[in-house]
């Protein structure tokens, strides 16, 4: 058992102890101490590692924690992060800088949006663009949506010696400008997660925009895969996994109770069923965290640990909870001096 302070402490707890059994993603993951070279090193692949959690609204703090540390995830139940608007049409910019002569990619930027072409400005287009080539100007009248595009598209391709990051915003901006409007909430919210993944990308914007088409935020589990899964607790079902973290062991989440529906009985037996069944999909390891303040449907939540887990046998549960780090001096520099 672990007992975080809060719900993104949770999540980064979950993500360093998978970058811990794993032996570290990368030699920063030694170099900035998040994990020590102890030899505790465990023989897992990502596939081996499963995080399970009482409500979808709770993936979202670990897919971030992902995000930030490039280990591979898949998010059964949610739509590839791909194809939602506004990335949608942000990465087939980005696309169409890469391979200019993408139809399918050409297709999302006309006839998506505000303002968008019609099949027949597309046919056009396309059929004056393929004569014309990617270095000529199609003769498309000023102003037209094509014809803003494709200027969109060069820039972008003429900053290819750009970083990724910096190349993402720009095509959000251009389709921001492209389509009329500006983003809402949850528009801004998606591009911001896909402004941490370009931040985290240490290769080129091909490969950048590789990774992010195949990114399994599926619907269905891919066992396939050598992705760490986030899932519910109920699309876990008759699922196993050598090693299996479930977060937010807290009454009023597991079991869970409806914050609206305060004054409601909740089924105990039903939600101690369900707290068995991830329990269960454990192999080897099971790691039951809890927050002690979460941020939830935009409520501050104080929480208790789960019944649950208080009745799990004392001699059966091992708890931690985050340590405080101690001061460390800094080393002195052992550079000799010149003079």
């Amino acid at each position: 058992m672990y007992r975080a302070p809060t719900d993104k402490a949770e999540a980064e707890y979950v993500v360093h102890q998978v970058e811990r059994m794993i032996g570290g993603t990368s030699y920063f993951s030694l170099d900035s101490g998040r994990v020590e070279d102890d030899g505790v090193t465990e023989a897992r692949s990502f596939a081996d590692f499963a995080v399970l959690y009482r409500l979808n609204a709770q993936a979202k703090l670990l897919e971030e924690a992902f995000d930030r540390s490039g280990i591979p995830y898949q998010t059964a139940g949610a739509t590839p992060l791909a194809e939602q608007p506004p990335l949608r049409a942000v990465l087939a910019l980005l696309w169409l800088a890469e391979v200019p002569g993408s139809r399918l990619h050409w297709r999302r930027v006309l006839l998506e949006g505000a303002g968008a072409a019609s099949e027949g400005e597309l046919s056009r287009f396309l059929a004056q663009f393929s004569a014309a080539g990617a270095g000529d100007e199609p003769p498309l009248p000023a102003g037209k949506r094509p014809a803003r595009t494709l200027n969109l598209v060069r820039a972008l391709a003429a900053a290819r010696h750009a970083a990724v990051a910096e190349r993402v915003r720009t095509a959000a901006e251009g389709w921001a400008a492209l389509r009329g409007r500006g983003y809402d909430d949850a528009e801004l919210e998606r591009l911001a997660r896909l402004q941490r993944r370009a931040a985290a990308a240490r290769a080129g914007m091909r490969e950048f925009l590789t990774a992010a088409a195949l990114q399994s935020e599926t619907d269905r589990y891919d066992e396939r895969a050598d992705r760490v899964a986030l899932m519910s607790l109920h699309a876990a079902k008759g699922l196993e996994f050598p090693v299996v973290f479930m977060v937010g062991c807290e009454e009023g989440l597991l079991p869970y109770r409806p914050p609206h529906r305060a004054a409601d009985p909740i089924d105990p037996a039903e939600e101690r069923r369900l707290f068995y069944v991830g329990m269960t999909r454990a192999r080897h390891r099971l790691i039951l965290t809890h927050a002690s303040r979460r941020l939830l449907f935009g409520q501050r939540l104080e929480n208790r640990i789960s019944r649950f887990v208080t009745d799990i046998e004392t001699a059966l549960r091992e708890a931690g909870q985050a340590p405080r780090r101690p001061h460390q001096a800094k080393p002195e520099d052992l550079q000799l001096p010149l003079f």
